[in-house]
C-alpha cells in the first residue's frame, strides 16, 4: 500500500511572493541565515491527515479541485507582522492579514468547500521559521 504526504498550499501574487522575498533578504541581512530564507511564499491550509493513502485522497482531491475553482476569490490585505513562539524550536514571524468578517466567512466556505472540519486557522505568510530568541529579537525590532 502507497502513503504520501499532503499539506494544501494557496500560493499569492507575484507581487506579493517579491515582497516578501525582500523581507527575507532583509532578515538574512540582520541575523544571518535560517530554515525558511529561500522558501517561496505561500499560505498552508491545516490539514490534520497530511499522510494518506493515494487511492483514497488522489479522488477526492480531484472532486475538491472543482469545489475550490467555484469559489469566490478574495483578497487578504497584509497588515503587518506577528509571531509564533514554540520554546522547543524557536520563533516564527509571519507576515499577517486582516482577518475581517467577510474573511472569516471565506475561511468558513473553504473548509467546507474541501469537506473538512473548520480548524483554528490564522492564514499567514513566514517571514523566518523557528529562529532563535536573540534573532527573533533583533528581527522583531528590525521589520
Amino acid at each position: 500500500m502507497h502513503y504520501a504526504q499532503y499539506r494544501f498550499l494557496f500560493s499569492p501574487p507575484q507581487h506579493v511572493k517579491d515582497k516578501i522575498k525582500e523581507y527575507k533578504q532583509v532578515s538574512i541581512d540582520k541575523i544571518g541565515t535560517f530554515d525558511s530564507m529561500h522558501s517561496t511564499a505561500y499560505i498552508s491550509i491545516p490539514f490534520d491527515e497530511g499522510r494518506q493513502k493515494t487511492f483514497v485522497l488522489e479522488p477526492a482531491l480531484i472532486r475538491m479541485e472543482k469545489s475550490l475553482n467555484s469559489m469566490p476569490p478574495i483578497k487578504l490585505d497584509i497588515v503587518g507582522f506577528d509571531a509564533f513562539a514554540n520554546h522547543v524550536t524557536g520563533y516564527t514571524i509571519y507576515a499577517a492579514f486582516d482577518i475581517n468578517d467577510k474573511v472569516k466567512n471565506w475561511i468558513k466556505l473553504l473548509f467546507r468547500s474541501m469537506n473538512m472540519k473548520q480548524q483554528s486557522f490564522k492564514p499567514h505568510i513566514t517571514i523566518a521559521r523557528n529562529i532563535p530568541e536573540e534573532s527573533y529579537r533583533v528581527l522583531w525590532h528590525g521589520l
